[in-house]
């Protein structure tokens, strides 16, 4: 983390605004839309809020794409460094201990289980947008529907604590298949 922790909150920045307030922020747009039909709102105001919803549309690939290109290489100089590691640890083995290792245990962990920090760089960030996202959405909601909000809270609760029990069953079936 402090090799790469910085490089990554950095480049993580702009697409936690676009989650925080860009996503979050269109469903009020369209609210204001609706409001201009039974006019409620100046049909400048309206015209603001049509732009407040196509804007970030085209705004968000670009942003991903950006994304995606930088934890590509991320996830690639990660997974060098890890093989340089590697490497130099094998170096270091004294002769006993390189007849008794396994060439292809080496060249498995190099080759694939390295390739996951390629796969997972990708949804990374997720775990830091995604506790802020539902702080939002739970503050807004609670302005809004105030105890009603617990039921989500609830219902989300089950979700997080189905969703950790499945992972945690597949894991423990496939250790006990090795």
């Amino acid at each position: 983390s402090r090799t790469y922790g910085l490089r990554f909150m950095v480049a993580a920045q702009l697409l936690i605004v676009v989650e925080l307030f860009l996503r979050i922020s269109q469903p009020f747009m369209v609210a204001a839309i609706i409001k201009f039909f039974s006019k409620e709102i100046s049909p400048q105001a309206a015209y603001w809020n049509v732009f407040g919803i196509c804007a970030p549309s085209v705004a968000i690939p670009f942003v991903r794409h950006h994304y995606f290109g930088f934890f590509q290489r991320f996830g690639q100089t990660v997974a060098s460094a890890l093989t340089l590691l590697v490497y130099k640890k094998i170096l270091r083995l004294s002769a006993s201990s390189i007849e008794t290792t396994n060439t292809g245990l080496i060249l498995n962990m190099i080759a694939n289980d390295f390739n996951r920090f390629n796969e997972i760089s990708h949804v990374l960030y997720y775990l830091i947008v995604a506790p802020l996202q539902s702080i939002v959405v739970i503050y807004i909601m609670w302005t809004y529907l105030q105890y009603v909000t617990c039921n989500y809270l609830d219902c989300n609760q089950l979700i997080a604590t189905s969703t950790f029990q499945h992972c945690m069953s597949w894991r423990n079936r496939n250790t006990l298949l090795v």
